[in-house]
């Protein structure tokens, strides 16, 4: 009698598995969606980052040319004054007094002035025709 035996113990085994596949299924199916949501995240994350870098991209180009428009504002004023008025009272013969000592270590026919020289000009050109695109 144990032919009849098999066919039910067959039975149970093969119904044992099917279970098991079906749980393994569901698992499977379970990890999928968590994988789908973790990578869903993760995207969003990155588009976030992006955003903010471009953000940053932006507001770093209008820092620098505030900064530009900066350097040629003070170089068509302030440092041109003193360029041209310098140039004028260069080969005066001061006699001593508070803050002399300083204008007579300075030499006009420096690379330092003359680069200062070229920078004035530069800017004043920069300020009257425009920024080149």
């Amino acid at each position: 009698m144990p032919f009849p035996l098999i066919p039910v113990i067959l039975g149970g085994i093969a119904a044992v598995a099917a279970a098991k596949g079906i749980k393994d299924g569901i698992d499977a199916k379970k990890n999928m969606n968590e994988a789908q949501n973790i990578n869903e995240r993760a995207q969003n994350i990155a588009q976030e980052a992006e955003a903010f870098i471009e953000l940053a991209k932006e507001k770093t180009r209008g820092a620098i040319e505030e900064l530009g428009q900066e350097k040629i504002r003070l170089l068509t004023t302030s440092i041109d004054d003193f360029v041209t008025t310098y140039s004028q009272i260069k080969n005066i013969n001061p006699k001593n007094s508070a803050g002399i000592d300083e204008l007579r270590n300075f030499d006009p026919s420096s690379e330092s002035f003359k680069q200062l020289q070229e920078a004035t000009y530069q800017a004043k050109e920069i300020a009257i025709n425009g920024l080149a695109p």
